[in-house]
């Protein structure tokens, strides 16, 4: 990752290791840093890329989840649907983190409140996504849910764990190869192009 400074010079920030082959595509998920990788590998992942925090912890993650075997072929493209929602311990309070709050200490007490701001727990990470792959009539619709972060099960805090897990909402099948995909923000619409000549507008069901 790289900053522009001040004098309109690139700054290198830092790296984001994990993908085994040579990365497809990257796309911005939100506001907060969050973007998805794709590889050959056949994996997509979730990043935190914490560009806009003031200080970076060593327990602080940026690698939120990956995603294995998300499809037979590599991922061409990534079109975020919906950005959903992102609630960090670190972050300040607004909206979605007093709902993410209210909604913890309903489900599991005020304690758990406490606890997962102590140890920095991520409280809310949600979004919804589409892919292609190379050659392919097909575009997938994901759903990106949190993992809830369970205290007897030791796993889902470990560090390493996935934050969230995706799941295949749609299957959208053309009448020709699909080349390319886009979305419009926030209103759950994507364009998609390709040998079919033309531009189609979709409406995804969330």
């Amino acid at each position: 990752m790289w900053t522009l400074t001040s004098n309109n010079k690139l700054e290198h920030v830092r790296d984001f290791v994990g993908h085994s082959t040579a990365v497809t595509c990257l796309v911005k998920v939100d506001g907060k840093g969050r973007f998805l990788s794709a590889s050959k590998d056949r994996e997509i992942r979730l990043w935190d890329s914490r560009f806009n925090c003031d200080d970076t912890y060593d327990d602080d993650r940026l690698l939120l989840s990956t995603f294995e075997d998300i499809d037979s072929r590599p991922i061409q493209g990534i079109a975020i649907l919906n950005d959903g929602k992102y609630v960090r311990p670190t972050d300040k309070v607004d909206m979605a983190m007093a709902a993410a709050l209210s909604k913890k200490a309903m489900k599991d007490g005020s304690a758990a409140v406490t606890k997962a701001a102590k140890e920095r727990h991520i409280i809310g990470c949600t979004c919804n996504f589409a892919t292609i792959t190379k050659r392919h009539l097909v575009v997938k619709v994901w759903t990106v849910k949190q993992v809830n972060q369970d205290d007897d099960d030791k796993r889902s805090l470990l560090k390493d764990s996935n934050v969230a897990e995706v799941t295949m909402s749609q299957d959208l099948e053309h009448d020709a190869v699909v080349e390319s995909i886009t979305s419009v923000p926030k209103k759950n619409m994507m364009l998609s192009g390709g040998e079919f000549i033309m531009i189609l507008v979709i409406l995804v069901v969330a």
